[in-house]
């Protein structure tokens, strides 16, 4: 028997027993209507006509069914069924339902059918799911049951974010980098991107930590400071794993090396010569006289656009650094050094050295023992080159030092002393003083060795040795020997000890005493003496002994100081800083600082608070640096590097303390060179906005311990954030650029200043004093802008977000190397495009010579500094009673 399945009955099988009680049972099995579908993923609503359904994520469609089911022995289920997946999505997309259960013997009732729609983790492009037809079904265990048609809405399905990696720009050596992306956001099951560096030999040099990738598919992750410290052409590699399979993505870009120390500036004041490693080559701007352009020409304009110079075979160049003769009143001794990546020194500029006068890059191919024989050899490998004002310097991979120059005033460290034609041939310098007590044995001109037809025979009182690492002061240099201890030498050496000792010559490299008193004060652990025992402050020379006959292995063989600085694990960071006055940086962070003599120089930079400047006063023998220049050790600074201009100093905090990514400056600031905004007169910033870098005036002012132009103390940089500094540069002699994490360049000094007497910066023709920012991630820059002829008002670093430049009554053009030339009065926002083409500037007007006398900017010539010039030197020094000469020609002993 059956009834009509339409209407208010569902069908029933007669075969099926619908009770015991012998009476034919009825019952009401009907879906009465469905509700419209809704859409939610992890619990948000979805709209299937404007959204789509990410890799990873689960779609729920909820239909609300109105049903009624009557009778006692039935166990109702309604779920979706019979939906159809489009071809091709089979193990991308995947459907399940969800049958629900609910009781029956109750009149109509709603229940809620549900359907889950999964996305796999990886789809291959976007996809669309349409499940029609679909249909609800409603069963009771038995017989009895139902069905309707259901509309689920087709769901747009986005496929695998595809992995990306954004370019990188190029980044300076030591500075930290963000890099960053786009991947695939599986909220489901993570799948990080991880992040390795590769340099240019394949070598990994940073894996990161795993990046978690957004919910919009972005990611990022920041390199830290002094992780890419080898210049040249490195690889950013991303890789993330979705359902067991590596996608990657890569990017190339360089890190760049700018050139460390000051630089030779032109004394006529048409600029400074600034020097930048980029692309595999060496961009030189600013003067470039004497074959310094690198190119072949004899000399290059310089307000011309930076000169690109590579070195013989496409050699990469690792190092390049430049230097001019202290006596040097114009560039005509002016010298370039480059090291390869082929282990090579490359040297070019002009005849100061005598043995290379060349106008484009010549590699040193040999050197000479100093014997009597007098025959050349092969140069080995070389890993540093080092510029000092009258000498070069190549450090070999065995520990060999080589030094050739001008050694009129007994500064090479040459093991017998060099005739006129030998000095300026490369010589191994091996051969150290054994002297030990510095106060009782008087500084000497005379050599260590004595040459025979086998070479040089160290005298008695002289040992051989190998270097670890060699340090430029301008006047005076230092090493540091494999077995951790510092010797020095040059035309102004000191033993940093608590005495009187005024300006004298040292030929034959001879122990620091100070400094490495200081070092085994310092690091007890690594210098005893033979008993053990660590210095007491007694026992010196027992330390010295023990140190050479048993040496540590912090300081086993040559240090990678191609940054300026030793990363490795020799206590000695860095070493140096200028004429007579000196500063070391250790590997914790402490610094020290000491000066040579009680006369002017080198007070400017001591950076820290003694009472005077006579041999007891402490200023003398090293002290520890502290941030408020006081003796206070728990005030102590921790930097990780310094750069040395002619007046002041600039440096970098120590990564991992709360010092890290700030610059700090002091000394000299008369042209805001130290830190970029005017000196209040009692050693701080002027804030109140009253004061220039030129008030209270004068170069004359800020010279001398606590002089009212300088900055008395290690002070954070005016303008650049704290913690936000990546790296900084001396790119001339009194100018420095900071750049940041962020990309951005901060400059301030001025560029067309000229070192002057050992401690001044002043004006050369067109120049004025000056600070400027360059916030143009794109730009490119080199160095610090160059060819700033008179401005109206200083521009202070951080004094403006974008490149500005103001009109003044010369017309200034400001001209950025690298990037093109902005006229005057235009700003140049990081928005803009980059930079036109680059041009050359037209010629400034040059601005009335100011007839005013300035006789503590033209101080007499101290005797100590008075040194006889070369023959051809045509220069005569200025006199209190004839300040213009400045502006003619540098006074005798002039220095960059």
């Amino acid at each position: 028997m059956a009834w009509d399945g339409s209407g208010t009955y569902a069908l029933w099988n007669d075969s099926t027993s619908a009770g015991t009680t012998g009476r034919i049972a009825s019952a009401q099995v009907t879906i009465d209507a469905l509700g419209a579908a809704t859409y939610a993923v992890e619990g948000a609503a979805f709209d299937p006509a404007a959204d789509a359904l990410r890799p990873g994520q689960t779609l729920t469609v909820s239909i609300p069914v109105d049903v009624t089911v009557t009778g006692t022995t039935m166990t109702p289920e309604i779920t979706v069924s019979d939906w159809s997946l489009p071809p091709g999505l089979d193990g991308t997309v995947h459907v399940t339902a969800v049958p629900v259960s609910f009781p029956s013997g109750r009149s109509q009732q709603v229940v809620t059918a549900t359907l889950a729609i999964r996305a796999a983790s990886h789809i291959a492009g976007d996809q669309v799911v349409d499940l029609s037809p679909a249909e609800v079904v409603l069963t009771t265990g038995t017989s009895w049951h139902d069905r309707a048609a259901v509309a689920i809405e087709p769901v747009s399905v986005a496929g695998t974010t595809p992995l990306t990696i954004d370019a990188v720009a190029d980044v300076i050596v030591g500075a930290s980098v963000t890099i960053s992306g786009s991947g695939h956001h599986s909220p489901a099951a993570a799948a990080p991107v991880t992040v390795t560096i590769t340099d240019a030999h394949g070598t990994v040099v940073w894996t990161s930590p795993p990046v978690t990738v957004s919910d919009t598919g972005a990611w990022s992750v920041t390199v830290p400071p002094n992780v890419l410290t080898t210049p040249g052409r490195h690889r950013a590699t991303a890789v993330q794993t979705i359902d067991a399979r590596p996608i990657e993505a890569a990017t190339d870009f360089d890190v760049t090396s700018y050139v460390l120390g000051a630089p030779g500036v032109h004394a006529g004041g048409a600029g400074a010569t600034t020097l930048e490693i980029r692309d595999g080559a060496i961009s030189i701007g600013g003067a470039r006289e004497g074959g310094v352009a690198g190119t072949g020409a004899a000399s290059v304009a310089a307000d011309s656009p930076p000169t690109r110079v590579t070195l013989p075979g496409g050699v990469a160049p690792v190092k390049v650094v430049v230097s001019t003769d202290n006596n040097g009143t114009d560039l005509g001794t002016t010298f370039v050094l480059a090291l390869g990546s082929d282990g090579v020194a490359y040297q070019w500029g002009t005849s100061y050295l005598g043995r290379i006068a060349a106008s484009t890059p010549t590699a040193l191919r040999t050197y000479r023992t100093g014997g009597t024989a007098n025959t050349d050899h092969a140069m080995p490998p070389i890993v540093d080159v080092i510029a000092a004002d009258d000498g070069a310097y190549a450090l070999g991979a065995d520990g060999t030092l080589y030094s050739w120059g001008l050694d009129t005033y007994n500064t090479l460290p040459q093991p017998t002393v060099p005739t006129t034609a030998e000095e300026r041939i490369p010589h191994a310098s091996t051969i150290v003083s054994t002297v030990t007590n510095a106060a009782g044995t008087p500084r000497s001109t005379a050599a260590c060795g004595t040459a025979t037809s086998a070479g040089v025979t160290p005298h008695a009182d002289a040992r051989e040795v190998r270097w670890h690492s060699v340090w430029p002061a301008r006047l005076s240099q230092f090493a540091v020997t494999q077995e951790g201890l510092i010797y020095g030498w040059g035309w102004d050496y000191y033993d940093a000890i608590p005495a009187a000792q005024p300006q004298a010559m040292q030929r034959c490299p001879r122990l620091v005493e100070g400094a490495n008193k200081t070092l085994f004060t310092e690091y007890p652990d690594i210098y005893r003496d033979g008993a053990g025992r660590p210095y007491d402050g007694t026992n010196y020379a027992a330390v010295v002994a023990n140190t050479i006959a048993n040496p540590p292995t912090v300081c086993a063989g040559v240090a990678s100081s191609t940054l300026g600085y030793d990363t490795g694990t020799c206590p000695v960071r860095q070493l140096g800083a200028r004429t007579r006055s000196f500063a070391m940086v250790l590997q914790n962070g402490r610094t020290f600082t000491w000066v040579g003599t009680g006369d002017r120089w080198g007070w400017a930079t001591l950076g820290r608070d003694v009472p005077g400047v006579g041999p007891a006063a402490g200023g003398r023998v090293p002290g520890l640096l502290t941030t408020d220049g006081s003796s206070d050790t728990s005030k102590v600074l921790l930097l990780d590097h310094f750069v040395a201009g002619a007046t002041s100093i600039q440096a970098m905090g120590k990564a991992g303390t709360a010092f890290a990514g700030t610059v700090y400056g002091w000394g000299s600031n008369n042209h805001c060179q130290a830190v970029g905004a005017p000196p209040d007169g009692s050693g701080g910033i002027d804030t109140s906005g009253a004061r220039t870098c030129r008030t209270p005036g004068g170069n004359g002012v800020a010279v001398g311990l606590k002089a009212p132009g300088s900055i008395w103390y290690p002070t954070p940089v005016s303008g650049v954030a704290p913690g936000s500094a990546a790296a900084v540069t001396a790119t001339s002699a009194c100018a420095v650029s900071v750049t940041t994490s962020r990309g951005e360049h901060y400059a301030f000094g001025g560029s067309t200043l000229r070192g002057y007497e050992y401690m001044y910066c002043t004006e050369s023709p067109g120049a004025r004093d000056h600070g400027y920012q360059i916030n143009r991630p794109d730009a490119g820059l080199l160095g610090p802008l160059l060819n700033l002829p008179a401005q109206a008002q200083p521009w202070i670093a951080g004094g403006s977000t974008d490149l500005v430049v103001t009109a003044s009554a010369t017309g200034t053009v400001l001209f950025v190397p690298g990037t093109g030339w902005v006229p005057a009065g235009q700003a140049a926002s990081p928005a803009l495009a980059p930079a036109p083409a680059l041009a050359p500037l037209p010629a400034p007007t040059e601005p009335t010579p100011d007839p005013t006398p300035h006789p503590a900017h033209d101080p007499a010539p101290d005797p100590e500094l008075e040194r006889t010039p070369e023959p051809t030197s045509t220069a005569s020094p200025p006199t209190a009673e004839d300040p213009a000469t400045e502006h003619e020609a540098a006074p005798v002993g002039a220095e960059q």
